[in-house]
C-alpha cells in the first residue's frame, strides 16, 4: 500500500514538472526545471519584493514581466564560480553581483518572472503578483 502511494505522489509530482506555466500559482516554483539539483525560488509580498531560493549561490536573478518579457532587474555574479547568496532584496545590488540591467519599480497587481540560476547550473522560475 505505502508503494502505491508512493507511486501516485510520484506521478503528480512529474504531471506538474511536465506542465511549465500550468503549474498551479501556489505551487510554481518548486520543480527543478534544469540541472542536477531542487531549487525553490520564494517571493515576498510587496512591491519591493525579497526573492529568495534553495540549494546555493545564483550566478544570475532575473525578474522581468510575465508576459511580454521586459526585463525589471537582472543581476549576475561578479565570479561565476562563487556566486552571491540568497536573499536579495528588488533594488538592493548584493557585494558580489553586478547590474546587468538596473532594478524598475514593480507595479502592484501586474505579473512577474523571477528566474534564479545557481552556478552549479540548476535553474528555475517563479510567476509572482506584488
Amino acid at each position: 500500500m505505502r508503494r502505491l502511494g508512493f507511486i501516485i505522489g510520484l506521478t503528480t509530482v512529474l504531471v506538474f514538472v511536465g506542465c511549465g506555466d500550468d503549474i498551479p500559482t501556489g505551487l510554481r516554483g518548486i520543480a527543478v526545471v534544469s540541472g542536477n539539483g531542487q531549487l525553490a525560488v520564494t517571493v515576498s509580498p510587496g512591491v519591493a519584493p525579497t526573492y529568495a531560493w534553495t540549494g546555493g549561490n545564483a550566478q544570475r536573478v532575473t525578474v522581468t514581466e510575465a508576459s511580454g518579457g521586459q526585463v525589471m532587474w537582472d543581476l549576475q555574479a561578479t565570479n561565476q564560480d562563487t556566486g552571491f547568496n540568497a536573499p536579495v532584496s528588488h533594488g538592493v545590488l548584493p557585494n558580489d553581483a553586478r547590474e546587468t540591467s538596473a532594478a524598475t519599480i514593480l507595479t502592484a497587481g501586474a505579473d512577474y518572472r523571477v528566474r534564479v540560476v545557481r552556478v552549479d547550473g540548476v535553474e528555475n522560475s517563479r510567476v509572482f503578483t506584488p
